[in-house]
Order: structure tokens, then sequence, then C-alpha cells
């Protein structure tokens, strides 16, 4: 499936920017820092709901959130939605 999907999100005075390339790329910009990773698997779906991001795989789901205080944390999720594994920890803008 080829698409690019832009997300963004805003809480209080942090504003997120995620897009999802074509290439399995995701892009995620936070108060002026961006941030990529790598998806290794073709992209089936992207759901957005509230600061959560769920990217679905024919494998798994990549679940990203944007957590207070500019922090990201992504998972990798089965598809019951149980945990397997982290896949992304970053505090933007981190003095």
């Amino acid at each position: 499936m080829e698409f690019k999907k832009t997300i963004s999100f805003e809480r209080g005075t942090e504003r997120w920017l995620m897009t999802v390339q074509t290439d399995s790329t995701v892009l995620v910009t936070c108060n002026g820092e961006t941030r990529v990773y790598d998806i290794d698997r073709p992209i089936q779906k992207v759901v957005h709901e509230e600061e959560y991001v769920y990217i679905y795989t024919d494998l798994n789901i990549y679940q990203f959130k944007f957590e207070v205080d500019n922090f990201l944390v992504g998972d990798i999720l089965d598809f019951d939605f149980e945990f397997l594994d982290d896949y992304a920890c970053h505090v933007f803008n981190e003095d």
C-alpha cells in the first residue's frame, strides 16, 4: 500500500508532528527537533487516537505515544495489543 500520512497533536506547549512515509519511515518532530524511525515491514494502515498512533504491519503493530514533557515512547505489540518489545524512547529537546 502506498501512502503518506501526517499526524499533528498538541498538548499545552507541546507540538507534535508525525509523518508516516511510503517507504515505511516515520519522522517525528516535537518543538523543533526531528527523529527518524524505520519500520521493518510495509505499513498497512495508520490509526491516530489522541496521544497514540498505531502503525499496522502484516506481522505486528508499532504503537507510538506522545507523552508529557516532550517524551516519545514506542512499543511493538501483537494484534491482541500485548506488549512484545520496546521500539523508541526519547525526550525531545532535553538539555
